[in-house]
């Protein structure tokens, strides 16, 4: 990827600590990157990042609207990358396999709410690419298995 192909990067799902790395990095390459997360997850990021702060949890509907609504203002960007990252803070012994299945759907659902956003506007312009990146965060108490 180099910055005269990419200059405008939107990145979905930022707030975690794959996601805030990857935003410096582009930044760090000279990129302009939008980050879409809820508004709570933006605050560790670099200044010249453009945030688009989303009001609480959202689902897949309201986010796909919201990244349209974020690219009539911003522009529509030559990349984006859907951070698929999850995590849980619980002990692994305390989670229920229904908190991993919302937590799993919630969050690739929302990177293909942003993906069908962006080629919805990208497609005319004729190229456009999609990034998908992901991990699994937990906590695991060692101690106590």
């Amino acid at each position: 990827m180099t910055a005269e192909k990419y200059r405008k990067v939107a990145v979905v799902n930022v707030g975690d600590a794959i996601g805030v790395a990857l935003v410096r990095c582009l930044v760090a390459q000279g990129l302009k990157v939008l980050a879409v997360d809820e508004t709570s997850a933006l605050s560790q990021l670099p200044q010249e990042v453009e945030v688009l702060g989303l009001p609480g949890r959202l689902n897949d509907v309201s986010l796909g609207q919201a990244v349209l609504q974020g690219m009539e203002r911003w522009g529509v960007p030559d990349l984006l990358v859907n951070n698929f990252s999850t995590g849980f803070l619980t002990q692994s012994t305390d989670t229920e396999t229904s908190d991993w299945d919302w937590r799993a759907a919630h969050t690739i659902r929302r990177g293909l709410a942003a993906t069908v956003a962006f080629a919805t506007r990208r497609r005319p312009m004729g190229h456009g690419l999609v990034l998908n990146v992901g991990s699994v965060r937990r906590v695991f108490p060692w101690n106590r298995v």
